[in-house]
């Protein structure tokens, strides 16, 4: 069985003693604990020496937003049949005891991760939330009702700065099962973290999280990491035509994340919003996450 009944109490005696130091990382979804994707984005992140801890919900909660309620024991079998009906409100993975599942929204699996399951696991706050890779994009309008984006904006709301990431391929299968698109989605998502946390801290401005959507990977497209281009975006078109966004290739408009997607060439768009609105930030603050990781950004043709 891959679950393992938990209380606190538990939490606190199956906690070890960490002797890395790497960066620690909070990862939440809403496609569930045990899809694919968000566990090879956790044993990526891993392999690159970061600290993982998973806290996602129990089952799928895919357009939930910012949605919250207490964690609640099971009354039907979770995920692909991986915890039991009458099962914990809050468990663990036995063969991965850096993975919990919280029966609830995303929201609230991320707060929970953050404020009960993180200090046992880390021994402090998480430095870093990561939500995703979601199975599907969260472009434009989208992102108000996606619960990735809610709960990146719930993990900021607690000082945790924060990235969500969305992947136009894939689909929603168990994490024991061989995935190649989860597998290059994870190796893109660190490219974009290791380059976040490499900027130092703060990795983000205050308030501020990213919605990055990676294009449609498979069998022929976009099929390793070198094939992946970072551009620079935001996430609704601006009707206001007196504003202006941060210069980019000689544009102040950014060009929106639809459109990067839409544009081809294994384009990957990373839009900042505030995490209490989930709008676009102001022109200030796009400059601040382009001086931290402008790097990694290219033109959109």
């Amino acid at each position: 069985m891959l679950f393992t009944l938990l209380t606190l109490v538990a939490i606190a005696n199956a906690a070890v003693i960490r002797k890395d130091t790497g960066v620690k990382i909070i990862i939440g979804n809403d496609d569930g604990w045990a899809v694919a994707n968000v566990r090879r984005a956790a044993a990526t992140l891993k392999s690159g020496g970061y600290q993982t801890l998973i806290s996602a919900p129990a089952d799928n909660k895919s357009g939930s937003s910012s949605l919250e309620f207490p964690p609640i024991p099971l009354i039907t079998a979770g995920q692909f049949n991986t915890i039991p009906a009458g099962a914990a409100a809050s468990g663990v993975d036995a063969s991965d005891p850096n993975a919990f599942y919280v029966n609830s929204f995303p929201a609230t699996a991320m707060e929970y991760g953050i404020e009960k399951i993180a200090p046992t696991i880390f021994g402090s706050a998480p430095d870093l939330a990561v939500t995703g890779p979601n199975v599907g994009s969260n472009l434009g309008l989208v992102t108000q009702f996606s619960g990735t984006i809610g709960a990146a904006a719930e993990a900021v709301k607690h000082g945790i700065p924060a990235i969500a990431f969305s992947g136009a391929g894939g689909s929603q299968h168990i994490f024991t099962e061989a995935d190649p698109v989860a597998d290059v989605y994870a190796q893109v998502a660190k490219k974009l973290v290791d380059a976040v946390v490499a900027s130092g801290a703060p990795y983000l401005p205050a308030n501020v999280a990213l919605n990055v959507n990676f294009p449609v990977s498979d069998a022929t497209t976009c099929t390793q990491l070198s094939d992946y281009h970072f551009v620079q975006s935001r996430v609704n078109v601006d009707i206001n035509p007196f504003t202006k966004d941060v210069n980019q290739c000689g544009n102040d408009h950014l060009p929106t994340e639809s459109s990067v997607i839409e544009s081809g060439g294994c384009r990957v768009s990373v839009s900042a919003f505030w995490a209490t609105s989930k709008l676009d930030v102001d022109k200030a603050t796009q400059a601040a996450v382009r001086s931290k990781i402008g790097g990694l950004f290219e033109c959109k043709p």
